[in-house]
Formats: structure tokens, C-alpha cells, sequence
């Protein structure tokens, strides 16, 4: 076991190349397991609805607040224990929450009750990003965060990618609540294999107290980082980013198949493979591009996402608006190319404003704006203006609540802007405060 000497790695002294890819591999596909049991829930919202007899709103409230109130209601004290005690229990214990919460959402009689297996598994996922990013931080020097952070970005692909597509396949073949099932339980097999083999790197661990979650040091850490003029800016970014990022995925496959009449395995098929390329060529770009810019001026970590979520903003608007789904699809994956080149900028952003004590308390709180605006209230906006919008527009309402939602992009890429005058100061500090 490494000892707990400073290093530029965190806490543990140059790890073996083996475990350290094995650890970032395994947290991976943690992360894969997440994106998977909360996306499948936009797969199966048509039957859901049918069966239930359900408003668009109400779809909306399932997908966003059932979810996202407690995970962000739960972030910051999981991220406080992520802080100061051991990853790898957090990490396993809440994998098992969510995947388990996940297969019971197949047994839900009624909105209450499915609405409640949605709160169990923002409760377990609120555990996912910020103790995983955090720990795999601790892995790798410095100069190989951004890679990092695309690798880690890319599970939002794949997870997204295998939901989709596993769940139209096997709703097509059987039920909602058999879907929810077969995904929910590999979780609970991984949870146990993330017990026994990832190691925390830290010597001293310990489970904070409930009187220490929101004292004074943690008061301290959240004043500090939002007094720092580029963070403010990255947790406006993510609070208005999210709003499009969250709530398009959430109603794409009802939008595939109200608006261009497909069937919901050629709809999975259709969006999930857009999002698939979109995603691995705007992950893999970022990976090569952000660092070398980076090495240049640090500013680009902002620079980049800013101007590529300003170019996606139209791109994305036509495509929502185009008549033939095949258009669609084109220019989704130009626009989402743009984006998702964006995202791990962003992290890769946060990384260097944030020392190594406060960075999973740092992504805690752009994943509480994050959830909270953007999937607690982004999907519910979104459903009501489809329901608003129906009588005038019929099933292509959802459409043109999906197209006004790109606004939020655009918004989003202002404060990436803003936020590049005041980087490399504080990029400089959170470097100082890690060495």
C-alpha cells in the first residue's frame, strides 16, 4: 500500500502503471453503470405514460425533480465523506444503492411509486461523479488531468449509448419494467467487486460525522470556492448547460418517435448510434486538443467549451427543427460533437481552480446547480411547454420545447467567456495550493 507522502498525484506516490489504469478502468465503467440506469428511464416514457396515463409534465417531474432533488440534496454531505474518508465505501455502497432502487423501479404499480424508486436512485447516484473524479484524480500527475477527464467523460457516451440501445432492444422484446430489471442488477455484482479491489490512496480515512458536513471547514471550502471568480462562473456554466444537456436526452426518444413516427428500437438505434459518434469524436478531440492548448494558455480549458457551445447552439436548433429524421440526426451530430468537446474542458477546468482536499466539494456543488436547475427543472419546463404547446402544434410540440431549450446552450457559452479573463489567476492558486 503506498504511503500517504505530498505528491503531485494526491496522496499516493507514483502508483504502478498497471493499477493505477486498472483503477481508472474500473471507475470507469462505475461511471458507465450510472449513465445507464439514469438514462434508461427516457427509453421507456412512451409505455410508461401509456400505462399510466401520464402528461408530459408528469413525465417531466419522474425524469428531473424525482431524481435530481436528492441527488443534489445528497451531493455535498456524500462529497464531504468523499473528502475526508475512504472513495472506494462510498463509491460501492452508492453503485449499490442506485442499480438496486433501479431494478425496483419494474415492480412500480403507480406514479407515487415509481416516482419514489426515482428518488432511491438519485440518492445512490448523488455518490457517483465527485468521489470517483476525485479518486481518479489522485492516480495521474497534473499534466494528464485533461486526459483524465475525457476518459472519464466518455462513460457519459457509453453508458448513454448502451442504455439506449440495450433498453429499445429490450423493451421492444418485453416490457418497461423488464428493462428497468436488467439493467439495475449488474450494478449490485459490481458494487462488490469495487469493495474488494480499489484502493483509496489515503493512509488516514475515517467517516465525517453529521455535525461535520456542513461545519465550519466545510463552510470554509464552499466560501472559498465561491468566492473565486472563475469557479462562480464555472457553476453557471454547468447550471445553464445542463438545463439542454440534461433535458434533451430525457424526451429524444419520445421526440424520434412522435415527431418522425419511428419505432422505439429504430428510434434508440437512430439517436443512440448520433450520439455515440457525436460524443467518442468530441471526447477523443478533447483529449488531444484541450492539454495542448492548455500548455500554451491555461485560459483555453474555458476558451474552448465557450466557443464551441456557441457554435453548437444553432447547429443543434436546426437539427431539433429539420422535416426527415435522417437531417435530424446529421446535424445533431455536429452540434453534439461541439459539446461534448466541451464538457471535459470543463472538468479539466475545475481540476485546476480546486486543491486536491476540496475538489470532490467542488464538483459537489456544480453537480447541485447542475441537478437541481438543470435536470430538476429542465425536463419539467420542457414537458410543460410540450403540454402548452399541443394544442397548437399537436405531436410536434415536444419539437419546439426541445428547440427553445438551446438557448441554454448559448447562455452557457457566455459565462465559459467570462470566466476565461479570470482563469489563469486562479488556475495559478489552485496549482500552488496542490503542490
Amino acid at each position: 500500500m503506498p504511503t500517504a507522502n505530498p505528491s503531485p498525484y494526491g496522496h499516493m506516490n507514483n502508483p504502478s502503471g498497471w493499477y493505477r489504469s486498472y483503477c481508472l478502468s474500473l471507475i470507469f465503467v462505475v461511471l458507465v453503470i450510472a449513465y445507464i440506469d439514469r438514462g434508461i428511464f427516457g427509453v421507456i416514457l412512451e409505455p410508461v405514460k401509456q400505462e399510466f396515463g401520464l402528461s408530459d409534465l408528469q413525465l417531466g417531474v419522474l425524469t428531473g425533480p424525482a431524481f435530481a432533488l436528492f441527488y443534489a440534496l445528497m451531493g455535498i454531505p456524500l462529497a464531504r465523506w468523499a473528502d475526508v474518508g475512504n472513495r472506494r465505501t462510498v463509491v460501492a455502497l452508492c453503485l449499490a444503492v442506485w442499480s438496486g432502487m433501479t431494478a425496483l423501479g419494474g415492480m412500480a404499480q403507480n406514479f407515487l411509486t415509481l416516482f419514489l424508486t426515482r428518488i432511491g436512485v438519485g440518492v445512490g447516484e448523488a455518490g457517483a461523479v465527485p468521489p470517483t473524479h476525485s479518486l481518479a484524480s489522485n492516480y495521474y500527475p497534473p499534466t494528464q488531468h485533461g486526459k483524465v477527464a475525457s476518459i472519464l467523460s466518455f462513460a457519459a457516451l457509453i453508458g448513454s449509448f448502451v442504455g439506449v440501445i440495450l433498453g429499445g432492444e429490450v423493451l421492444k422484446a418485453s416490457t418497461w419494467r423488464i428493462t428497468l430489471m436488467v439493467v439495475g442488477i449488474p450494478g449490485l455484482l459490481l458494487a462488490v467487486v469495487v469493495f474488494a479491489s480499489l484502493r483509496e490512496p489515503r493512509q488516514i480515512t475515517r467517516v465525517p460525522r453529521p455535525g461535520e458536513i456542513f461545519d465550519a471547514s466545510s463552510r470554509a471550502v464552499m466560501r472559498k470556492l465561491l468566492a473565486t471568480k472563475t469557479y462562480f462562473q464555472l457553476l453557471l456554466t454547468f447550471a445553464t448547460v445542463s438545463f439542454f444537456t440534461l433535458g434533451m436526452p430525457a424526451f429524444a426518444i419520445p421526440f424520434f418517435q412522435r415527431s418522425f413516427e419511428l419505432e422505439v428500437n429504430i428510434a434508440t438505434r437512430s439517436y443512440g448510434s448520433a450520439a455515440l459518434v457525436s460524443t467518442l469524436i468530441g471526447t477523443i478531440l478533447a483529449g488531444i486538443i484541450v492539454d495542448r492548448l492548455a500548455r500554451r494558455d491555461v485560459a483555453w480549458k474555458l476558451r474552448l467549451p465557450g466557443l464551441a457551445c456557441l457554435i453548437a447552439a444553432p447547429i443543434m436548433a436546426a437539427a431539433l427543427l429539420a422535416p426527415d429524421y435522417r437531417l435530424c440526426l446529421a446535424l445533431y451530430v455536429v452540434a453534439n460533437t461541439l459539446v461534448f468537446m466541451a464538457l471535459p474542458a470543463l472538468y479539466s477546468a475545475v481540476y485546476g481552480v480546486a486543491h486536491d482536499s476540496e475538489r470532490s466539494m467542488a464538483i459537489a456543488l456544480l453537480g447541485l446547480v447542475t441537478n437541481l436547475i438543470g435536470l430538476g427543472v429542465g425536463p419539467v419546463l420542457i414537458g410543460a411547454a410540450s403540454d402548452w404547446l399541443q394544442p397548437q402544434f399537436g405531436s410536434d410540440s415536444l419539437r419546439y420545447a426541445l428547440a427553445g431549450s438551446v438557448l441554454f446552450l448559448a447562455w452557457a457559452s457566455l459565462h465559459m467567456l467570462k470566466g476565461v479573463r479570470t482563469y489563469r489567476q486562479d488556475y495559478v492558486a489552485g496549482d500552488a495550493a496542490s503542490d
